[in-house]
């Protein structure tokens, strides 16, 4: 296996001085804006997050799932904001997380998310709230040696102003994993994951860990 990765390292230096005029496809999508006006956040409340048809529940490896994958993305989110937002204060997650519960009921409906994002915010006293759905999460199919279909992963996530429900700042990651002799440019995950091919779960964590960087650096610039 070690010599296999480093036949495959040695071509990607190959590869790379051989293509470094090509611009390769991106196959990552992050952000849906390029800027977004400062805005001075004081706190934040977590709601739990949605999800669509297409976010399967992650059977990996033949490991049950903890849970539906929009709980799994909140609980990433919420310990990824209480470990790098320092600045302002996340409220409890156990509050929100319960309010939101009473006031959506068992149906959750999605037409009725925001509205119901703001009644949780407002009863709680937040001046902000931050709120996301699961658009798409599928499985690997295979092992971390090879794939009939690598894992895919796409949410979108907003923050808004709980006095006026207007959208603050927006943010959206999708990706699929793909070979590195598919994407030279992804050189660098490809190391970093250990030239293996990643779990739903996995990926996820890597798109939260993104998208938070980015909700400290608007947060900061505020």
């Amino acid at each position: 296996m070690r010599l296999l990765r480093v036949l495959l390292l040695g071509l990607v230096a190959l590869m790379l001085s051989c293509t470094a005029s090509m611009q390769p496809r991106a196959m990552v999508e992050r952000g849906v804006r390029g800027h977004w006006a400062p805005y001075p956040v004081k706190n934040i409340v977590l709601i739990p997050f949605i999800s669509g048809p297409g976010a399967l529940q992650p059977y990996e490896g033949g490991i049950e799932p903890k849970g539906p994958p929009e709980e799994f993305v909140t609980s990433a989110f919420y310990e990824q904001m209480l470990s790098k937002i320092r600045s302002v204060r996340v409220l409890p997650f156990e509050d929100s997380s319960v309010r939101y519960k009473i006031v959506a009921g068992r149906s959750r409906a999605s037409i009725h998310y925001k509205g119901d994002a703001l009644r949780v915010c407002r009863a709680l006293g937040a001046q902000s709230a931050l709120l996301g759905k699961v658009v798409t999460f599928r499985k690997r199919q295979g092992g971390e040696l090879g794939v009939s279909s690598p894992a895919f992963v796409t949410f979108r996530v907003q923050l808004l102003e709980c006095s006026g429900g207007k959208v603050i700042w927006e943010d959206y990651f999708s990706e699929t994993q793909r070979s590195l002799l598919g994407n030279v440019a992804e050189v660098g995950k490809f190391l970093k994951r250990r030239g293996r091919w990643i779990t739903a779960r996995e990926l996820a964590l890597e798109g939260v860990t993104t998208v938070v960087d980015r909700l400290r650096v608007f947060i900061e610039s505020g």
